[in-house]
């Protein structure tokens, strides 16, 4: 009877150290929300210890679902808009009349570029063309050029 009641002692102060041990960091079982827990007061087994493992998960669920705060957004220009505004400025600067919009092509990117070619009519010229290219940062031209 002696024997098996130190024996229980035994394997109770083992599973017991055993636990202790499995707590510390970087030892396999580190379980953080357990020791906040018990430092808290909570028992495990206990209805107490149960809400408290729930609420920490369910704090640590709402962070890791928030979106992270983003830097402000800088505003950018579509390029069908970046190449119609780049158009409309030509019309109105162009040093020759305007036959047809021979070509365009848009670069896109954070700061677009548009680049346009004109058919004008150039006197003393049949067949001349006016290139044209713009910059954007933003929604906003910041060059143009024509040649």
């Amino acid at each position: 009877m002696r024997t098996a009641s130190i024996l229980t002692a035994l394997v109770v102060s083992l599973a017991t150290g055993g636990a202790a041990l499995a707590q510390w960091p970087g030892e396999r079982g580190y379980d953080p929300d357990d020791l906040r827990c018990q430092e808290w007061g909570a028992e495990p087994g206990t209805a107490a210890y149960f809400e408290c493992r729930s609420t920490l998960e369910r704090q640590r669920g709402d962070q890791r679902n928030r979106p992270s705060p983003a830097a402000p957004r800088e505003e950018t220009i579509t390029d069908s808009m970046a190449r119609s505004m780049c158009e409309a400025h030509a019309r109105r600067v162009a040093p020759y009349p305007i036959k047809r919009l021979a070509s365009n092509f848009v670069f896109p990117g954070r700061e677009p570029r548009v680049s346009l070619s004109f058919s004008v009519e150039k006197p003393g010229s049949s067949t001349a063309f006016w290139n044209v290219d713009c910059k954007f940062r933003g929604r906003r031209m910041i060059d143009f050029s024509g040649r």
